[in-house]
């Protein structure tokens, strides 16, 4: 037999062959679009919450001494005899009722970075995912907004 009898698509049998070495498929790190930088607060009796939570968030952002989730910081940050409101402040926490089951059943909140006479923008984080960090903007009178603590 010669090369003229080997067709496309027939199995050659080499006796005693080794297929050849095919090195595995090279690992890829994935790509970070986004990251936050961890800032401790200053303050007495800063508490520390889960990374990555909207509370985890805000609490790097400003001294929390509270604890609990986001759904009762209204409560307990009153019960600490910090004031509460309904009108936005730069710093501020505002607390926030959001439709996913996550939030209905923990509550949210967020940072105050900016205000005017018709919307408030803020900071978060764990509203599209966890350490994800995102700025939104809603009206004053959003019915989500459930208040500010100051």
């Amino acid at each position: 037999a010669d090369a003229s009898d080997i067709f496309s698509g027939d199995e050659l049998i080499i006796p005693y062959g080794q297929e050849p070495y095919i090195p595995p498929p090279a690992t890829v790190k994935p790509k970070i679009t986004q990251y936050y930088t961890y800032t401790k607060p200053t303050g007495n009796n800063c508490h520390t919450f889960v990374s990555g939570q909207c509370t985890w968030y805000v609490a790097t952002r400003r001294c929390i001494p509270w604890s609990g989730h986001a759904k009762s910081w209204l409560a307990n940050a009153r019960n600490m005899g910090f004031q509460i409101g309904y009108t936005p402040q730069v710093g501020a926490v505002i607390s926030l009722r959001e439709s996913g089951w996550a939030a209905r059943r923990y509550g949210h909140v967020g940072y105050v970075e900016y205000f005017n006479d018709e919307t408030v923008t803020f900071s978060e984080m764990n509203f599209k995912g966890p350490w994800i960090k995102t700025t939104r903007t809603l009206n004053l009178d959003d019915s989500r907004i459930l208040g500010y603590i100051y």
